[in-house]
């Protein structure tokens, strides 16, 4: 992980997005103390549309407690 200070980090944000595409996390501290951590952000994921429908047939509620 790499580590960087509060104050240096509104010049060098471009600088720290190019760590972060390179899979390194980046962490942002203030005074000593973690204040943030700059991540990559997760892949979208696959849409509910493209799943295939399904019938839950009556017989697999039947065992359910409650039901």
């Amino acid at each position: 992980m790499t580590k960087t200070y509060k104050h240096t980090t509104d010049q060098t944000v471009a600088e720290l997005l190019k760590i972060v595409e390179t899979g390194d996390d980046v962490l942002i501290t203030r005074d000593g103390k973690p204040i943030a951590v700059l991540t990559a952000a997760l892949p979208t994921p696959q849409a509910v549309a493209s799943m295939k429908a399904f019938d839950i047939p009556d017989s697999f509620y039947e065992n359910l407690p409650g039901y």
